[in-house]
């Protein structure tokens, strides 16, 4: 995926035997993730102070931080209706689960630290790509460059894994969708590389394989449920595409990305009407959904400078959360990627290298907080 040289904009360029993409250096087949190398050329993000534009968003600094001895990839708040709001749970390139409880210090709530659970270890024999708790939060979903989905329950603690094997290529994103049936059984789907497929699992049925949709030409980056029975997928094949799972055979609708960069994420407004995707050229694309089923992008947003690796809207809707390798995390209010206020953004800074994922709380603006994972092997929590 990184074998090519696209021209323009987000162009990838050879180097004295390295690829660089606006300004990361990446060996030749090198996971631009695990990949050792340095950025090059990258400007100083040692500070841990955020740097902020407008005053609708609140100023955040970095509260506290856990390091581990892999890569963090993938990071993911419990959910909200589970009473799991104040546990979050990270995923590393050694193929290891942590759970992390998040403790209140005083009594204004303004001071935060983080305290490591249980770890579980050797869930995948490769890294964890991808996580994401059950909506019931009795279990924590895995993807794996080992090819396969793992299925962990953690309510009354953690169980051995049940493993879903199908794809035949890393597997790199996951949803959950629809709603569950008796005994929390909600149905998952899972996408990523090998044929492109995305995969739809029946949970309740013991994580039996109900169908597979094929229309990506590369690589799954991005799945977000987008209502009861709709999905929808963004490729490095630079398509973002909508599925009826009612229906399988072709999507419904198709959002256009005018140069066809990767598209390495999506997410859905909490509304319903808007869909965002994270670029491999940096930027980040919304779509309104109530266009038709081609559908031209209704906003751009340019803050990073560097691939967007991760998008995720607060629960409010009021505000984007971006992640990108520029190495910085971006919170943009919605009135500002419809033109309304173009200053109104914060712009965290402190990761040493490049941010994969960064995910807002699920109370927000009750809890205005943010975590943030790296390649710098550390996860941030920022309030």
């Amino acid at each position: 995926d990184l074998s090519k040289d696209r021209g323009g904009v987000g162009a990838v360029h050879e180097r004295g035997g390295l690829r660089v993409e606006g300004g990361i250096a990446v060996g030749e087949n090198k996971d631009p993730i695990r990949g050792g190398h340095e950025p090059a050329g990258r400007r100083d993000l040692s500070f841990n102070k955020a740097q902020s534009r407008g005053a609708r968003i609140n100023q955040l600094q970095q509260r506290d931080a856990i390091e581990e001895a892999d890569v963090i990839r993938a990071v993911a708040w419990g959910p909200t209706g589970a009473g799991l709001d104040r546990e979050f749970a990270l995923g590393t390139t050694g193929g290891c689960v942590q759970l992390v409880r998040l403790l209140e210090q005083n009594r204004s709530g303004k001071d935060w630290q983080l305290q490591p659970g249980v770890q579980m270890a050797g869930l995948h024999r490769g890294s964890v790509y991808a996580l994401a708790w059950s909506p019931d939060g009795s279990s924590i979903a895995t993807a794996s460059n080992d090819k396969t989905v793992g299925l962990t329950r953690v309510r009354s603690g953690p169980s051995s894994p049940l493993s879903l094997q199908g794809h035949n290529g890393t597997v790199r994103a996951l949803s959950w969708w629809g709603q569950g049936g008796a005994g929390g059984g909600f149905p998952l789907v899972s996408g990523g590389g090998g044929d492109c497929a995305i995969r739809v699992w029946d949970i309740g049925a013991g994580g039996r394989l109900k169908g597979a949709l094929y229309a990506h030409r590369k690589a799954v980056q991005g799945l977000t449920q987008c209502g009861a029975e709709i999905v929808a997928s963004g490729g490095e094949d630079g398509q973002v595409l909508l599925w009826d799972l009612r229906d399988t055979n072709t999507p419904c609708a198709q959002m256009e990305t005018f140069v066809g960069a990767d598209v390495l994420s999506v997410a859905l407004h909490p509304e319903g009407n808007l869909l965002a995707g994270g670029l491999a050229d940096s930027r980040v694309l919304e779509w309104d959904l109530r266009a038709g089923s081609h559908v031209l992008p209704q906003n751009v947003y340019n803050h990073h400078t560097n691939q967007c690796r991760s998008v995720e809207y607060t629960s409010d809707g009021s505000c984007l959360v971006t992640a990108s390798f520029d190495g910085t995390v971006a919170i943009s209010s919605t009135d500002a990627l419809n033109g309304k206020s173009a200053s109104d953004s914060l712009i965290l800074a402190g990761h040493s290298d490049r941010v994969v994922q960064g995910r807002p709380h699920p109370n927000w603006p009750s809890l205005q907080m943010i975590l943030s994972c790296s390649v710098d092997k550390t996860v941030r929590l920022w309030a």
